[in-house]
């Protein structure tokens, strides 16, 4: 994902225009950006934090994998 800083602001606005249903209210489209707005910053927080897997933090402690991950078709999560 492109972040709008990258981007011009107004492009990126008609392109979220442009997904909404004809029948869309203001509030759809506050809701839009303001979800467009949050995933951004989570991803670059993630960038900026150096955040890790758990399956890293297993190797790293020297934790076991748990039971459930022994059988891949009980595996219902990414941990």
């Amino acid at each position: 994902m492109t972040t709008m800083k990258n981007l011009n602001i107004k492009e990126e606005a008609h392109k979220l225009i442009d997904k909404l249903p004809e029948n869309s209210t203001w509030d759809d489209l506050m809701y839009q950006i303001y979800v467009r707005q949050t995933v951004e910053a989570r991803l670059m927080h993630r960038k900026a934090s150096n955040v890790i897997s758990v399956q890293e933090v297993r190797k790293k402690f020297g934790l076991p994998i748990p039971i459930y991950k022994l059988f891949n078709f009980l595996s219902l999560t990414n941990d």
